[in-house]
């Protein structure tokens, strides 16, 4: 397979690249200005009391690709939810992740028709000792030039790496303690059959956990699976339709010891144009 880039124009820091953590603005009248690389980390307000933040972006037309997550107090419940709002107040769209794990994350493309300010609307309830982070980049955000995916692993779904031409990911699981490590592959696809199998391997004392799903053109998942076990060795294997042409992207999603060693394969008639 020949590997790509997403052709959305997605172009954002990594989540590594300098945020912007501070005293965020909760009225939409006077919005913290959102900074120049697109990403705003900081932690849940105290009291675990539900908090709204804005902040105003110049945004032009075009895709405006957002990447939320939250990370901490393991067992209790946090939120974490992202709106849009056009120039005239109007909701563009919205989405949320909500769990009580270690850590979690969504993602999410907007569509922007029009040119102009536009507000973000984050929505938190939380522990104090948890954090969160929102990374947004893309062909609507002017702030960003493009650039092209680079490494053999990203954790950011908005300057993903780009999937080996073999179609093989193989590597070890970096965090232990339960913390879900995300990967995201950019890989262009048509019509027909994607052929896939996971597999980990380990020393079998714990737990191991490998999901792969299959994110469409706007960011949403077209479907997912996964593998959990106590076993040394588990694999699985599932096939996905896939009926437009368009860059998709692969999400790896690994749990576990970090002794543990993983691959997934990718292939079929999905990716034949490629070749």
């Amino acid at each position: 397979m020949r590997a790509t880039a997403l052709s959305l124009g997605l172009a954002i820091m990594l989540f590594t690249a300098t945020a912007f953590a501070g005293v965020f603005s909760t009225s939409s009248v006077a919005p913290t200005p959102l900074p120049a690389s697109g990403v705003i980390d900081g932690t849940y307000p105290a009291g675990n009391a539900e908090t709204t933040y804005y902040f105003s972006a110049n945004l032009k037309a075009g895709k405006l690709a957002a990447q939320v997550l939250y990370r901490g107090a393991p067992d209790a419940s946090k939120l974490l939810e992202l709106e849009l709002l056009g120039p005239s107040g109007q909701s563009i769209d919205n989405f949320y992740i909500k769990s009580f794990g270690q850590n979690y994350e969504g993602v999410r493309i907007f569509n922007i028709d029009n040119s102009g300010t536009h507000l973000i609307k984050l929505k938190l309830k939380g522990p104090e000792t948890a954090s969160f982070k929102v990374n947004l980049g893309g062909s609507a955000f002017a702030a960003r030039p493009i650039a092209a995916p680079g490494g053999a692993f990203s954790t950011s779904f908005i300057e993903p790496a780009a999937l080996p031409a073999s179609g093989l990911i193989e590597g070890r699981i970096p965090e232990g303690n339960g913390v879900l490590t995300n990967y995201y592959f950019a890989v262009p696809l048509r019509g027909g059959e994607l052929l896939t199998q996971i597999a980990t391997s380990g020393s079998g004392a714990g737990s191991n956990m490998i999901e792969l799903a299959v994110i469409k053109p706007d960011g949403r998942e077209l479907a997912a699976y996964y593998k959990k076990s106590f076993e040394r060795n588990q694999e699985a294997t599932r096939t996905f339709k896939i009926d437009n042409s368009g860059q998709y992207l692969v999400r790896l999603t690994v749990q576990g010891a970090e002794t543990t060693s993983f691959k997934a394969e990718i292939g079929g008639s999905a990716v034949a144009a490629t070749n």
